[in-house]
């Protein structure tokens, strides 16, 4: 159980719905930027940066204290970062670069299969009936939201694009787990800009940023690939930065420290339908009748959910 009350698990619910959002559209003006010639392995570490300069601002502005790091949480942190959330990001920007947006998104939260495994496997927690029909209802809705049901899909699969997905469902997995366990002793906001420093350090190791090619973030680009307003893709990233990385997955932490990661990942599955829809009206992508029934079902499997946390609440209260 959370050591949060009622009030601030329904306060997780919408903190983890707002980042799904916030998480679709940052894919859509990624993809954008991505298709304009910076490649994964290029908008991974500057978005990184931007998003660390931002967080670092915003912790020393309104809480020093979390500057500093113990020296018993210093390997944990290096790891989330260096480790686990460099591979999230990297592996689920490579997936949405060569799958369709909502494929790739849907692949990357076949971590709630993974969260329920290990709940099992690591801490012997019985998955109940109401917990694991809502798993299928939101997985098979998801199914229905990228058209895999029916095999109305627009966009090209590759080998590459699977394996990534896969890849980032498994790095999501460790995202969530490892996420809620550091924010015992700290803030969601400062464990995040810990990240994206850890992120920056291992890419300047990897990569040294005067080798980075500055001029491709110089020029300027339609926002929807090939329509839209013309920016300059150095904006674009900084958007990313702020609305599709520091905020929402502030958010995930935060709803991760209230509601737990198994319920977290259900309630992320409405992250494919935003996708989905935000695709259709920035991209053209297909959004038909099926699309529809699988946000449906999306969100009749967080209310199932929801009804068995509450259930779970009330028997707890009782005993």
């Amino acid at each position: 159980m959370t050591r949060y009350g009622p009030h601030a698990q329904r306060d997780g619910v919408l903190m983890y719905a707002a980042a799904a959002f916030l998480f679709s559209v940052g894919g859509i003006v990624s993809k954008s930027v991505m298709q304009s010639g910076l490649v994964p392995i290029e908008l991974a570490p500057i978005r990184a940066l931007f998003a660390a300069v931002l967080l670092l601002v915003w912790v020393a502005t309104t809480n020093r204290a979390a500057l500093r790091v113990t020296r018993a949480e210093a390997p944990r942190l290096a790891l989330y970062g260096m480790g686990v959330f460099l591979l999230t990001q990297l592996l689920y920007m490579t997936a949405i670069n060569n799958l369709p947006v909502a494929i790739g998104t849907l692949m990357s939260f076949m971590a709630i299969v993974n969260v329920a495994i290990w709940n099992w496997l690591r801490h012997r927690h019985r998955i109940d009936m109401p917990t694991l029909s809502a798993i299928a209802i939101s997985l098979f809705g998801s199914l229905c939201v990228t058209g895999l049901v029916s095999g109305g899909l627009s966009g090209n699969i590759t080998v590459i694009g699977l394996a990534a997905g896969a890849g980032c469902s498994i790095a999501l997995t460790a995202y969530w787990i490892l996420g809620g366990s550091l924010q015992r002793n700290r803030d969601a906001t400062s464990l995040l800009m810990w990240a994206m420093i850890g992120i920056v350090a291992s890419w300047s190791i990897i990569r040294p940023w005067w080798n980075y090619p500055w001029p491709k973030i110089g020029r300027s680009i339609a926002v929807f690939i090939d329509h839209g307003p013309q920016l300059p893709v150095w904006s674009m990233i900084v958007f990313i930065a702020l609305f599709g990385t520091a905020l929402p997955f502030g958010l995930v932490l935060a709803s991760v420290a209230r509601i737990g990661a198994q319920r977290a990942g259900i309630v992320g599955s409405l992250e494919p339908a935003f996708a989905a829809v935000t695709a259709y009206l920035a991209l053209g992508e297909v959004l038909g009748a099926l699309q529809i029934i699988g946000g449906a079902l999306i969100l009749l499997g967080i209310v199932v959910m929801e009804y068995a946390a509450m259930r779970e609440h009330r028997d707890d209260s009782v005993a």
